[in-house]
């Protein structure tokens, strides 16, 4: 009989610890918050891109070519749609309360700041004169992995997230 009461509490608790609720808020504003701010960053990149903005560094032929840097553009077209299209996953992911949600979410908040430190090394040593590492550029890496170290251990800790996902 004493079993059973001890039973009740934990139950309860589990049920008050299930569904978007606590810190989860949080991250609900942030799902849907990041595919904004990637489009609102990514498409005019990506409109300059096709309407061949970047044509005249690229072409060998060019004063201003800089060897690689058709490559390095290319692989920032992808690497940024791949980032938008995972942070509209994330969104059906979150709202359907699918259980892949917290991999995928921990998958993206890693995979960030390495993008952008691999990026900005990479740009540094294509373009050596170029300030490929400026302070936007420290705060955007900074942000990122302060972002991941919040978020990540509270993905795989959380007793809501393992509740509700």
């Amino acid at each position: 009989m004493n079993e059973v009461a001890d039973v009740q509490p934990q139950l309860q608790q589990q049920n008050e610890l299930k569904g978007i609720g606590g810190w989860l808020y949080l991250v609900a504003f942030g799902v849907i918050v990041s595919p904004l701010f990637l489009a609102v960053e990514y498409l005019p990149m990506l409109v300059d891109y096709m309407n061949g903005a970047y044509e005249i560094t690229a072409n060998p032929n060019s004063k201003s070519f800089v060897p690689h840097l058709e490559l390095l553009l290319n692989v920032e077209m992808l690497a940024n749609a791949f980032m938008l299209l995972v942070s509209l996953a994330l969104l059906y992911l979150f709202f359907s309360k699918h259980r892949w949600f917290p991999r995928v979410f921990i998958f993206l908040c890693v995979f960030s700041p390495l993008f952008l430190i691999a990026d900005a090394w990479i740009v540094h040593k294509l373009m050596p004169d170029l300030v490929a590492i400026d302070e936007a550029t420290v705060l955007d890496i900074i942000r990122a992995i302060i972002y991941a170290l919040i978020w990540v251990p509270y993905m795989l800790i959380s007793k809501r997230v393992k509740n509700t996902f």
